[in-house]
């Protein structure tokens, strides 16, 4: 489901960066920022969108596993996982004036789009309620660790906190017979 959500990201960034932008299509790229070697990325002129980090949503978690109740039967399960995503959109230009058109037209893609549901975007999959955004705006020294850890050169570029993707594998576990009859010992 996260790799559905990010491509339906790139999908929509890419269609308003060529309107807006006019840049060819395919200019936004789901990709880490350094190769398995530890190499930056050689590709120039794309807008990166990679994913940095995610945590767990943990505002009103179901602790125990829940019964949902069938014909005749009930059964337990697992409460869903939610999730926060941070995703960073990174343009790589030759032209640092191209990769500053670039962010702001990211910018201003998620400012003008915070909310992204299967009714008003038929291309994100239904298993997915909805997609928030918010800009994230890290410290200098978070900053630092983030482009460390992601083994790449600094490259101008807009962190976001994607929120509340929801992770449910669907299945349930065993039955909860029904109670037919309660017993009481008065003595």
């Amino acid at each position: 489901m996260i790799d559905k959500a990010l491509d339906f990201l790139r999908y929509e960034l890419d269609l308003y960066l060529q309107d807006r932008a006019k840049v060819p299509p395919e200019k936004v790229v789901l990709d880490t920022l350094a190769s398995s070697t530890g190499n930056s990325q050689s590709a120039e002129n794309v807008v990166y969108l990679t994913l940095a980090n995610m945590e767990e949503e943990r505002m009103g978690k179901a602790q125990t596993p829940y019964p949902i109740d069938y014909p005749n039967t009930r059964a337990a399960t697992e409460p869903v996982v939610k999730l926060n995503l941070f995703v960073l959109f990174a343009p790589h230009y030759r032209d640092f004036k191209e990769s500053l058109k670039m962010l702001y037209y990211t910018v201003a893609f998620f400012q003008g789009r915070p909310v992204f549901t299967p009714e008003t975007y038929s291309r994100l999959d239904s298993r997915i309620e909805k997609i928030m955004l918010d800009l994230y705006s890290p410290t200098f020294e978070q900053q630092n660790h983030l482009w460390g850890y992601l083994g790449a050169k600094y490259l101008p570029s807009a962190l976001y906190r994607l929120r509340l993707l929801v992770i449910d594998d669907g299945q349930t576990g065993e039955d909860i017979p029904p109670v037919n009859e309660v017993l009481v010992d008065l003595e």
